[in-house]
């Protein structure tokens, strides 16, 4: 627990005595200021003058609005106030008020005791406003503190996943070789750590665990799928078609995905990156993000994590089936739902067919020809049937 688990030093401040608070900066009873003497006799005397009339005496249409009167707790609070013995009934408590005003000259006298222990409590009352206040800055420096230690140990990660994959490549280029080649693709698949200066820099401070991105190779070994979690944006890769045998350790993927503050989705044609495996775990490359441009990153293989085989297998369905979830008939439903607007209502939402996601050279859809790699083997049905929801009012 932390060192003020007894007094939570957010909760407003508020000094009790008896029937009296003072949390507002004033003396109240249940939450009831006491009202001036004029004012207070006002209601007790108030008679209604009836209707304003026209010049033949007849009612107005527009009539001043109706006097309000105040609530039984009301006027029990001004007896208490004016330290008179509380009445329960709305009549009780304004007949005794009148009777105390009488005996007084038509006015209402604050007892001096009453007076003092407001005092006292108003005394109270800066004491622990000003502890808090101090309480406030204490733990806000501590915040400060704790979020700037994270951000450095955020960007010594970075820097180290950065300055490995730089003396990967500079090691490779020192011996003339191209980026070594791996024995297979599905050596590839795996958890890896993520550096992303750029992007950690402008919004690192929104996620405090390190960059991540996951990669698996489909069954029939001819796209690369990706999961990626940067904070301030997430999404999912497809790659183009992949050759084994004149794979050259860079891929081209295409992405979708969601900005995390709304959740807005984005399936840009421009969202791309190339990503060059160096070898030893390592990969480096760029990636085309609205908010940024492109910006560079890299990433370190997590061995421990990418042991468990099963995880790929399950990525790559949950990557195919949520990639074509991004697309223009999800977001029209979407947006619609949303912010409002017309043309969104009763619209089904569909997925894209197979052939339409694959981030071929032609773009969007395939070459001619070209089939989609196991989505026929696993015999799922894409974009010919309607979701399981249809947006409505």
């Amino acid at each position: 627990m932390g060192p003020w688990s007894s007094w939570d030093p957010f909760r407003p401040v508020d000094v009790k005595s008896g029937p009296f608070d003072y949390g507002s900066g004033r003396l109240e009873v249940n939450r009831v200021s006491r009202r001036d003497s004029e004012a207070l006799m006002g209601l007790l005397t108030y008679v209604d003058p009836g209707p304003v009339l026209t010049k033949k005496g007849t009612p107005r249409v527009h009539q001043p609005p109706k006097h309000k009167d105040e609530t039984a707790a009301f006027y029990e609070a001004q007896l208490i106030h004016y330290g008179l013995r509380p009445r329960k009934s709305k009549p009780a408590a304004k007949k005794a008020l009148l009777q105390a005003a009488e005996s007084n000259g038509g006015n209402f006298v604050v007892p001096e005791d009453i007076l003092q222990l407001g005092e006292r409590m108003a005394e109270e009352y800066g004491v622990k406003k000003q502890e808090q206040k101090e309480k406030h800055a204490e733990i806000r420096a501590q915040e400060k503190k704790a979020e700037e230690e994270a951000s450095r140990k955020r960007k010594r990660a970075q820097d180290a996943i950065m300055d490995a994959a730089s003396k990967q490549s500079s090691s490779a280029k020192r011996r003339r070789l191209a980026p070594p080649k791996p024995v297979k693709l599905a050596s590839l698949s795996g958890i890896y750590t993520v550096a992303a200066p750029e992007v950690n820099e402008q919004w690192g401070y929104l996620h405090p665990d390190p960059f991540e991105v996951q990669f698996g190779l489909s069954s029939s070994g001819s796209h690369m799928w990706g999961i990626f979690d940067f904070g301030i944006f997430e999404g999912k890769l497809r790659s183009q078609k992949l050759e084994a045998s004149s794979f050259d350790g860079t891929i081209n993927f295409q992405w979708r995905g969601r900005e995390t503050g709304e959740g807005e989705m984005t399936f840009d044609p421009d969202n791309t990156a190339e990503l060059t495996f160096l070898g030893n775990g390592m990969f480096r490359g760029t990636m085309w993000w609205s908010a940024t441009n492109e910006f560079e990153l890299a990433g370190k293989l997590d061995e421990d994590m990418s042991r468990n085989k099963c995880f790929r297998e399950k990525l790559v369905r949950t990557c195919k089936s949520e990639y074509r979830r991004l697309n223009d008939s999800y977001y029209e439903v979407e947006r619609v739902s949303r912010w409002g607007g017309t043309g969104g209502w009763g619209r089904v939402a569909r997925s894209d067919r197979p052939d339409a996601s694959d981030t071929s050279g032609a773009g969007h859809g395939s070459d001619e020809g070209e089939e989609d790699d196991e989505e026929s083997q696993e015999g799922e049905d894409y974009g010919d049937k309607e979701e399981d929801y249809e947006d409505g009012p």
